[in-house]
């Protein structure tokens, strides 16, 4: 007696299952590149925050209180 599969699926399939963490690590590398795929979405990523913090530290100059400088307080977030 011979076993047939449909088409379109392996015919090993289920005979090994993947982990959570291979899946999760599969999961992210494919992630990660459709992100770097896209230009755009790299520039805007990386280089928003740098402009906001350059723009920030050239408007304020001052200090709140403490002795903490504004651009000091204004960048984490």
């Amino acid at each position: 007696m011979t076993t047939t599969t449909r088409p379109g699926t392996p015919a090993a399939a289920g005979s090994r299952r993947i982990g959570p963490g291979a899946l999760a690590l599969r999961q992210g590398r494919l992630e990660i590149t459709q992100f770097l795929r896209s230009r755009e979405s790299v520039v805007f990523t990386m280089g928003f925050p740098i402009i906001m913090i350059l723009i920030f530290a050239s408007i304020f100059d001052g200090t709140i209180g403490g002795g903490v400088k504004f651009t000091q307080y204004s960048s984490p977030a």
